[in-house]
């Protein structure tokens, strides 16, 4: 035999036996880095809604610099998680999404809206009035008030929120006051409270809304919100604890506002990507495999 083939064929030989030994070497570090249902894991992502151009959501600042929709607030950087469905607290569908993926992976992810945040219900946006007038003139419980403001005496000025009022009269049980406010004056209601229902048995508290007052009579004056289509809003349901009547806030419910004319606007409490089937790009930074994989 030609000495040159064989010394060739030694060399693929050789050269396969290194990949063989290379590969068998590398296979189990590879394999941890499969996600799997208990890993931490890291990962990036893109979100558009099907039929529109833009993006509507990003954890990658150059995206969000690129598409004019960079929050300097916020902070954008990989989403970690411990992967599994009780455990995520992402969308089921989602999370089964990332099973599977190795460290360094990207993925294309579809998800119409019975896999994502079902259905908008009609029944889940409320119309609000946009003016609101006040008395001038109030009473209110003695222990309410100094509760809120402090001790008050007949004639003092105080200033409450964003207006001065003065003090017509205290008794055991409540304070006469009137409020005078400045036409034009411009404030933020942390709080703008929205009834659920005919009777406000129910209510809805709406964070940070801006105002102003519009109108100043002797009897009274009147303020408005200023809203607009597609602004979103965080609201949370108060609840009263029975024991010590404190006021308490429940969860951040996202809503967005549309409807709006020179009277009314209205609120939707639907989630924003309800009814829309969602495009994702994920990219999978880092795997942290499960104690004891």
């Amino acid at each position: 035999m030609d000495k040159t083939k064989l010394f060739a064929g030694l060399l693929v030989a050789l050269a396969v036996i290194a990949v063989a030994c290379y590969f068998t070497q590398k296979a189990p570090e590879t394999l941890a880095k499969i996600v799997e249902a208990g890993d931490v894991v890291a990962f990036d992502y893109i979100l558009r809604v099907q039929g529109e151009q833009r993006v509507f959501d990003t954890t990658i600042q150059d995206v969000a610099i690129a598409e004019n929709m960079f929050i300097p607030e916020k902070r954008y950087l990989p989403l970690e998680v411990t992967v599994g469905p009780e455990s995520s607290g992402l969308l089921k569908d989602f999370d089964a999404a990332l099973v599977g993926m190795r460290e360094g992976d990207s993925k294309n992810l579809t998800l119409s809206p019975d896999r994502a945040y079902g259905a908008r219900r009609d029944n889940l946006t409320r119309a609000i009035e946009l003016t609101y007038p006040v008395p001038r003139v109030q009473e209110k419980p003695l222990a309410e008030f100094i509760s809120a403001y402090g001790e008050v005496k007949e004639n003092d000025s105080i200033k409450v929120g964003f207006w001065n009022v003065f003090i017509l009269s205290v008794s055991n049980d409540s304070v006469v006051f009137r409020s005078d406010p400045s036409e034009g004056k411009a404030f933020s209601i942390r709080y703008f409270t929205v009834p659920l229902n005919p009777t406000a048995t129910s209510v809805v508290y709406i964070e940070h809304v801006s105002a102003k007052i519009t109108s100043v009579s002797n009897e009274s004056f009147s303020y408005s919100i200023n809203v607009e289509n597609g602004e979103r809003y965080t609201a949370r349901r108060p609840t009263i604890n029975a024991e010590t009547g404190e006021v308490l806030l429940g969860s951040a419910t996202p809503i967005s506002i549309f409807g709006v004319n020179e009277t009314h606007a209205v609120l939707d409490f639907n989630n924003p990507l309800a009814g829309k089937t969602l495009e994702f790009q994920i990219f999978m930074r880092n795997v942290t495999k499960k104690t004891g994989a």
